[in-house]
C-alpha cells in the first residue's frame, strides 16, 4: 500500500508521508457532543413531538432531553439558542438534568466556571450527567482548580450509574492521559462501553484503539465499521478517517468515489487532512474527472488554516 492510512493519520502534507506515531484526529477536530442523552430509554426513544409537546406542558426532564436534543443532537436538528432556553426552564425548576444539560452547553460555549456552577447545583447523584461534567471539569481544570482524584471518582461513579458520556470521557481521558497515566486497555474498555450506548464520539476512538492495536488487537475491519457509524452520525474526525478508509481499501472494499462525499463533509467541518486527500483527489481524478479548480481551492483553505499549501 504506497499511501497507509497509519501515515495520513499522522496530519502529514500528502498522503505519502512514512508511517509514524499518529497523532489524534479527535483531539485537533471540533471538541463537541453528538448524540441524545439517554437517562433512561424513553427519552432517547421519544419522537421530537412527543418529547416538545411535554416540555411545553411544563415537564422538567422533557424540557432538559428536548435541551440536550437541539443542542448536542444530528446537526440538522441542532439549535443553540432554544437548548439554552429549555435548558434554563428546566434549571428554573430546579430540574437536576436541567442543570446538567445547561451545564453542557456552557462547557461547549467555554463558559467553563459557570458550566462548573451548574453542574454543582445537580451532581449530588441526581444527575450523573452532571458528575461527569464536573469531574472534566477538574481532571481539565477548567472552570476549577485540578483534583485529579475528585475528578476521576466523579467520573467512575457516573459511569458505572451507565452514564455513557461518563464512559465516553473516561476513555478519553485514558487514551490520551489527560489527568491520569496513558491506560489504553483501560480507554478501550470504557469506549466500547460508550459506543454501544451510542455515543459516536466514543466509537470514533475506539476505532482508533483497533486500527492501531492500542488496548485491543489490531483489527482494521472492524475499526472500519466503527468509524462508519461514527461518520454517518455526524463526527468529522470519523467521516475523515471513514473516507480514507474507502479511499485506500484498508478494512473495507476500496471505492474512492464514495471516499469523497465523507472527505467532503469533514473538509467542511475544518479537518485540515481531509482538505488536503480531497484536494489531492480533485487534481489527480482518484474517484472523480479531474478538477483543478476545485482541487486549487482546497489546498488553498488547507494552507490558509496554515497546516499546508498546494506545493506541500
Amino acid at each position: 500500500m504506497s499511501a497507509t492510512l497509519v501515515s495520513v493519520l499522522t496530519w502529514p502534507a500528502n498522503l505519502d508521508g512514512a508511517d509514524e506515531e499518529p497523532l489524534s484526529v479527535v483531539e485537533r477536530a471540533v471538541d463537541w457532543l453528538g448524540s441524545p442523552c439517554e437517562w433512561t430509554p424513553c427519552w432517547a426513544q421519544m419522537e421530537n413531538t412527543e418529547l416538545l409537546r411535554m416540555a411545553r406542558g411544563g415537564n422538567g426532564r422533557a424540557q432538559a432531553a428536548l435541551a440536550w436534543r437541539l443542542g448536542f443532537g444530528r446537526i440538522p436538528e441542532r439549535d443553540e439558542q432554544r437548548a439554552r432556553a429549555w435548558a434554563l426552564a428546566s434549571a428554573g425548576q430546579d430540574c437536576p438534568e436541567g442543570w446538567a444539560v445547561l451545564g453542557w452547553l456552557l462547557y461547549a460555549a467555554g463558559e467553563y466556571r459557570r458550566a462548573a456552577d451548574c453542574f454543582e447545583r445537580a451532581s449530588d447523584g441526581q444527575a450523573p450527567l452532571a458528575s461527569a461534567g464536573l469531574g472534566l471539569c477538574l481532571l481539565r481544570g477548567e472552570g476549577r482548580d485540578v483534583d485529579v482524584e475528585r475528578g476521576h471518582r466523579l467520573l467512575r461513579a457516573a459511569a458505572e450509574k451507565d452514564e455513557p458520556w461518563a464512559a465516553y470521557w473516561l476513555g478519553h481521558c485514558a487514551y490520551f492521559g489527560i489527568g491520569l497515566e496513558k491506560d489504553y486497555e483501560q480507554a478501550a474498555v470504557w469506549l466500547e462501553r460508550a459506543g454501544r450506548a451510542g455515543v459516536a464520539e466514543a466509537e470514533d476512538l475506539f476505532a482508533r484503539c483497533l486500527f492501531f492495536g492500542r488496548g485491543r488487537p489490531v483489527d482494521r475491519r472492524a475499526a472500519a465499521l466503527h468509524w462508519q457509524n461514527a461518520a454517518r452520525a455526524g463526527v468529522p474526525s470519523a467521516q475523515f478517517a471513514w473516507g480514507l478508509c474507502l479511499l485506500q481499501g484498508v478494512g473495507c472494499r476500496a471505492d474512492p468515489s464514495a471516499a469523497l462525499p465523507w472527505l467532503r463533509s469533514a473538509a467542511r467541518a475544518g479537518i485540515v487532512p481531509a482538505m488536503q486527500a480531497l484536494a489531492r483527489c480533485l487534481s489527480q481524478g482518484r474517484g472523480c474527472r479531474p478538477d483543478p479548480v476545485a482541487a486549487d481551492h482546497w489546498y488553498r483553505r488547507a494552507a490558509h488554516a496554515g497546516k499546508a499549501s498546494p506545493d506541500s
